[in-house]
């Protein structure tokens, strides 16, 4: 089964509807994400999503959406309709003005009958790196609405997986492939993988520009 890996589109998203009302005369810059997905023996993830932002930025998240974690999971649920997810957890670092969201996606990724598992990362040339057979790293730069979000992906494939590499499909996208015998996969079914994923975060972004929403 094919996996698609993509969140390009979470974060910027999730920012736009958090920043709206600071005027389109302000450029929106400084904000920096890294996206860590952690995939397991039965194809289920746990996802952590790490945002540093400006110190506007902080300051006008804080006084709006920061301060309704329930709106931020809702947002988030919202954003990824056909995942189940669980095990939310929301966690602030002010000296750093960073907030770290949490939470378990099932089934992200499923293997073939022979064992090898396919995730196509929906790009055509990825800036992505193998740091070893285990561990991939992507890095995304977006400009939306002026505001620019510097991203930095990173995949961890289960610890006995071997045979990572990245291929190509019959369209010429890139396709992260591994061969993994778990004896088992995940018993809710992905549709569309990482990629909705990473769709999902997007709309996330989005929503939190819409401060009036974000009563409980």
């Amino acid at each position: 089964m094919k996996i698609k890996i993509n969140f390009k589109y979470i974060l910027p998203l999730f920012f736009i509807t958090a920043f709206t009302t600071l005027g389109a005369q302000e450029e929106l810059k400084g904000t920096k994400q890294k996206l860590d997905i952690v995939i397991d023996d039965l194809g289920d993830a746990n996802l952590a999503v790490t945002t540093r932002f400006n110190a506007s930025q902080w300051d006008f998240f804080k006084k709006t959406v920061g301060t309704n974690q329930a709106y931020l999971k809702r947002q988030m649920i919202k954003g990824m309709p056909k995942y189940f997810l669980s095990d939310f957890k929301y966690e602030e670092e002010p000296m750093d003005r960073s907030f770290i969201f949490l939470m378990k996606a099932f089934a992200v990724a499923q293997p073939d009958d022979n064992g090898k598992w396919k995730a196509e990362l929906d790009m055509k040339d990825p800036d992505i790196t193998k740091l070893n057979d285990q561990t991939f790293m992507l890095k995304l730069n977006m400009v939306t609405n002026g505001m620019l979000i510097e991203q930095e992906q990173t995949i961890h494939l289960p610890e006995k997986a071997k045979n990572a590499k990245i291929e190509k499909d019959s369209f010429g996208s890139a396709v992260l492939t591994y061969q993994y015998k778990s004896g088992a996969s995940s018993p809710i079914l992905s549709y569309g993988g990482i990629l909705l994923i990473l769709a999902g975060l997007g709309l996330f972004v989005m929503n939190l520009r819409k401060p009036k929403s974000a009563s409980v």
